[in-house]
């Protein structure tokens, strides 16, 4: 392959793609689906998100660079949760790993509710000053149609 070719298009690629105009099809207005009130932890930089768990009230830490949520083995304890294995595999900070989840039976954050939800058990024993963390994977499950199409 020329390089000087792979050059121009690379250039072309990051310096002009990116101030396009973006082009999408014609939508309603945005109309606001959900509403939470979260709290910040001492410091700010983190939100504390409040949730519930088959029933029982809980806040989870907001996590927007993880990938799955998770417990902390102290707020399982508290529900009556009992582990299950999977192939799946959570690293806390520490690098500490566990491939146990908890299945509860409902899960809500603000008006969205959720039948059914998987959150993985975190491995770090002194995470006890928050419940766990929601990564998202189960409020983009929750289907929200703002568009009636």
């Amino acid at each position: 392959m020329d390089m000087a070719f792979l050059a121009r298009a690379l250039a072309f690629w990051f310096l002009v793609i990116p101030f396009a105009p973006a082009i999408a099809a014609d939508c309603d207005t945005l109309t606001r689906v959900n509403s939470i009130a979260m709290a910040p932890l001492p410091g700010g930089a983190r939100m504390l998100v409040p949730v519930t768990l088959n029933g029982t009230p809980r806040n989870l830490l907001l996590g927007t660079g993880v990938g799955l949520s998770s417990l902390n083995q102290m707020a399982v304890q508290a529900l009556g949760l009992s582990g299950r294995d999977t192939d799946r595999r959570l690293l806390d900070s520490a690098g500490n790993a566990s491939r146990r989840y908890v299945h509860l039976s409902s899960f809500a954050i603000g008006t969205m509710h959720k039948a059914g939800a998987d959150f993985m058990i975190t491995p770090d024993r002194g995470a006890g000053t928050v419940d766990g963390r929601e990564a998202g994977q189960e409020v983009h499950r929750v289907e929200v149609h703002p568009h009636p199409r």
